[in-house]
């Protein structure tokens, strides 16, 4: 409860854990999220986090807050790229995180980038390349705003 938001008060204080793990987003120039897609989407763990720490009057509901310039979030997942592809779920992840969080909280550069076959025919190369590949791009929009 102490970490739910107040919409009446957007400078609460929230707990000391979430305050700290807050101040550490908002020092960030680019933030690299890694997780297991979990049917489709976030694990819970991961919803909760954004749910406690990117919370209103912290990272969103005023454009004058630190916040980082880019965010990369990269799902490891355990089918193949054709079946991601195939029912739209990368399109619809990518919207979720792009738009419906980072958008949300003003990081407009954010990028979504889903890696395949992660259990059982890892390209650990080529997942490297691709991740690097996306951290460079956001890393020269960022220096251009």
């Amino acid at each position: 409860e102490a970490d739910e938001p107040n919409w009446d008060d957007p400078s609460k204080v929230y707990s000391d854990e979430v305050e700290t793990l807050v101040g550490r987003v908002q020092d960030c120039d680019i933030v690299v999220v890694v997780f297991p897609l979990w049917w489709y989407s976030l694990p819970a763990i991961l919803k909760g986090y954004i749910d406690r720490v990117w919370n209103f009057g912290r990272l969103y509901d005023d454009p004058s807050l630190p916040k980082p310039t880019a965010i990369v979030w990269v799902a490891l997942a355990g089918t193949t790229n054709e079946a991601l592809e195939s029912g739209g779920h990368i399109d619809a992840l990518a919207n979720q995180l792009d738009k419906g969080i980072a958008g949300y909280c003003g990081i407009a550069n954010s990028r979504t980038v889903v890696l395949p076959d992660t259990i059982d025919s890892p390209d650990l190369a080529l997942y490297v390349e691709r991740v690097s590949r996306v951290l460079d791009e956001s890393v020269e929009i960022s220096r251009g705003q």
